[in-house]
């Protein structure tokens, strides 16, 4: 006699009900054992998730993560380096068009992605999962709508990912960091605008952020100032916190904010955590240019990978150029620099809006939606940045945009954008809006 295969499908379908069952049970159990409210968060935008899990941990929150340690490589221990947990979890990502045979092995795949991350979620039975995009976030979020846990996207740039836009229709409620990301969303009237996230330990280095006296050390309670100083009282402070900064980060002299002003100026480049291979070989064509620039200095991170090759390149003969893998004090780097050559990331536009830094920003290309385009015109439109297309860079070069601005003459410029910043924290928008994360 053969096996029924109705008796079969039953069998299985009992099997996945008891085992469903037992996942829900198991995350009501440990949820219970939280000494206080947890929140898991997913994807790549990994400063933007550190941002978050910071400025709750102040309100007594506690934070996981759920990611993939060979895609987001240094930013995992940044998750360590903060006090933080991740659980390694799989995903897959999808080649556009998707009907191609290339997605066919992810597709397989993906279930058992969903399932890895249901059981990361069951052992860390969270209150709320928060999505920060990236294909990495779908799983984990499928995940929590499956087991029944509370969904909230956030969307750090300033044009939603195809990821986010896809989950964002499940969610119970989408975060932006800036309005015109709603545009790329099906329900504008689940979205909520609450500002870029910044570490707030960013701020706080940067002079952004201060503790208020009359607070308690449990509260989160900081006063939100202006990084480049909103009348003379709040400039000579900005002077003075940025001569300390030069100091920390182990740089001679102070800079002038005035044109012909004698003193030297700081040039700072950042590629992101993993370095920027396209930024660094701009710089690293621009040494010859830059070298002529009286009274400048040069702090470039290359990232971890690429240090020995322009460390030891022509860098290396030149005195006033520091070459370093990472800069572990961000908000010291940008409150020390006259003007910051950077990408357009979501983090870096929300770190340097924040502490108010004049930068030249080379959005990448390679993003898809070219979101980084979005975030660069956030500040670019806010009078806080200058924006060169990479085509531009590939024709001319990038020392033709920094030289004007790093010349005497561009000291004007240089003040006036530290003049935005000023105004712009009358007006409520980059730098206040983070009070936003961090509640009394």
């Amino acid at each position: 006699m053969g096996i029924s295969p109705k008796k079969v499908a039953l069998g299985a379908v009992a099997t996945a009900a008891v085992g469903y069952g037992g996942f829900r049970a198991t995350l009501h159990v440990r949820r219970q054992c939280h000494a206080a409210p947890m929140i898991a968060l997913a994807g790549c935008h990994v400063y933007s998730g550190l941002a978050l899990a910071e400025a709750l941990r102040l309100q007594g929150v506690e934070s996981v993560f759920l990611g993939t340690r060979g895609v987001i490589g240094s930013q995992y221990r940044a998750i360590a380096a903060h006090g933080f947990n991740m659980h390694e979890v799989p995903y897959v990502e999808l080649v556009r068009p998707l009907k191609r045979m290339a997605n066919v092995w992810g597709a397989l795949r993906f279930p058992f992605c969903v399932l890895s991350s249901a059981c990361a979620l069951v052992g860390a039975a969270p209150d709320v999962v928060v999505g920060i995009g990236g294909s990495m976030s779908v799983p984990a979020c499928l995940a929590a709508i499956a087991l029944g846990i509370p969904l909230l996207v956030y969307e750090p740039n300033a044009a939603a990912g195809a990821a986010n836009a896809s989950i964002h229709r499940l969610a119970r409620q989408t975060l932006l960091a800036f309005p015109a990301a709603a545009a790329g969303l099906k329900f504008p009237e689940r979205c909520t605008v609450i500002g870029p996230a910044v570490r707030p330990g960013v701020l706080t280095s940067a002079g952004v952020n201060k503790p208020d006296p009359g607070a308690g050390t449990t509260t989160g309670k900081v006063v939100t100032r202006c990084g480049g100083g909103c009348d003379a009282k709040s400039r000579a402070a900005a002077e003075k916190r940025r001569a300390q900064a030069r100091e920390a980060l182990g740089l001679k002299g102070r800079s002038g904010s005035g044109a012909g002003s004698g003193s030297e100026r700081l040039l700072v480049v950042l590629g992101g955590s993993k370095g920027c291979c396209y930024l660094n070989q701009a710089t690293h064509n621009a040494l010859p240019q830059l070298a002529n620039v009286s009274g400048l200095q040069v702090l470039w991170q290359t990232g971890i990978r690429q240090h020995v090759a322009y460390s030891g390149g022509q860098a290396a003969t030149m005195s006033n150029v520091r070459c370093v893998p990472h800069i572990s004090d961000v908000g010291s780097a940008l409150a020390a620099a006259d003007l910051v050559l950077s990408r357009a990331g979501a983090a870096s536009v929300a770190e340097l809006g924040a502490v108010g830094a004049p930068c030249l920003l080379v959005p990448s290309p390679a993003v898809d939606e070219e979101r980084q385009t979005a975030n660069a015109h956030v500040l670019v439109d806010a009078g806080l940045a200058e924006l060169v297309p990479q085509l531009h860079v590939d024709e001319h070069g990038i020392s033709g945009r920094l030289l004007p601005l790093l010349s005497p003459e561009g000291g004007k410029r240089l003040a006036a954008m530290k003049g935005k910043c000023c105004s712009s924290c009358k007006r409520s928008s980059l730098v206040s809006r983070n009070d936003a994360y961090v509640r009394p």
